[in-house]
Parts: structure tokens; sequence; C-alpha cells
């Protein structure tokens, strides 16, 4: 995750959105969570493909007693198409998740300090992403907290080292593919 969010920035398309996914609240069985996740990043790259774009994006699997099966999403979308992207995640929340769209289904938040206009205001953007992916990463093995203790620890209730079963792949990151270079 955090070498992914490294080379986005990199290439110039530093993850200026922040979307979390409801899917067993929205009814996707558990089991079937990780396979959900990957068609709603799909939804996301056809969405931006047909526009011209390219994503790049990391997402966090988890279950939680409250919101049960969820996903986190970090992703980079355009600032021309910002606007255009806001509602999207709302609108394929209907249509998606077999329940439909129901109050907080979807959350989706632009990350702070990412679209400005000298590219990425460097010290709020370092904050708010770093902030974001610590957040991703509460699951993840103590050891890596130190890190990112420093950047992250502006999230209240977070506890590192949580764990949850998640059937399927935890976490992933978007494969740079030799286009992506060009």
């Amino acid at each position: 995750m955090q070498n992914g969010a490294r080379r986005a920035i990199e290439i110039g398309k530093p993850y200026n959105r922040f979307i979390t996914v409801l899917l067993e609240k929205g009814g996707f069985p558990e089991r079937d969570a990780a396979a959900a996740t990957r068609a709603f990043i799909k939804l996301i790259a056809d969405w931006l493909r047909e526009k011209g774009g390219r994503l790049c994006w990391t997402y966090s699997l988890e279950w939680g007693s409250q919101n049960l099966s969820h996903v986190h999403i970090l992703l980079h979308i355009p600032p021309d198409l910002d606007k255009k992207f806001r509602p999207m995640p709302q609108r394929w929340a209907k249509s998606f998740l077999p329940l439909g769209k129901f109050a907080g289904a979807v959350l989706s938040k632009r990350i702070r300090g990412a679209n400005t206009p000298d590219g990425v205001s460097v010290g709020l953007y370092d904050r708010e992403l770093w902030a974001d992916l610590y957040y991703l990463m509460k699951a993840a093995p103590v050891a890596l907290e130190e890190p990112l203790a420093m950047l992250g620890r502006g999230r209240p209730g977070i506890r590192w080292g949580q764990s949850s079963l998640v059937f399927g792949k935890r976490s992933g990151s978007w494969q740079e593919r030799r286009a992506d270079n060009q």
C-alpha cells in the first residue's frame, strides 16, 4: 500500500479519493466481499477509461462488528473529472449492491491537499494521505505501525493490530503496467 501510494505520486497520479463501501450490509455475503471489491474497482476503472484515464488504487478489505464486511479504497481521479466523479459511487451503489442504495452504503471523500494548483500541497496532503493509509493498515502486523505512527495518528479510535477474518484477498494495489510508464 505504501509503495503504491509513493509510486502514484511519482507518476503524477496521487491518491486523491478515499471511498468506503459497506458490502455485507449492502447485501453481499461475507464470502463474496473480495469479488465484490474487484467488481466495484472495475466500475471505477471502466468509468475512468471511458474518459481517457487509467486508475491507480489500493484497497483494504475488513470485517467489523459494526460495519460487517466492508472495503476502504484509496484512488486517483484526475482533478478535471472530480466533479463528475463525485456522484458516481452513490449511483453505482444503487445498481451494484444487491440491497441497493441506503444511507451510508458508500462514503466518498476527497483527500485534502491533493488537487491544489501546485499539484500536491505537500504538508497537508502528506498528513491526510498517511492518516488514510494508517487507517487502511490498522489490521497489519504491529511491527509496521512505527513507520506510519507519527504521520497517521490523527484518526481517533484506531487500534493498531486489529484482526478480522476476511475471505479472499485482504488488500491490493494497482499493478503498474508498461503503458502507465508512458
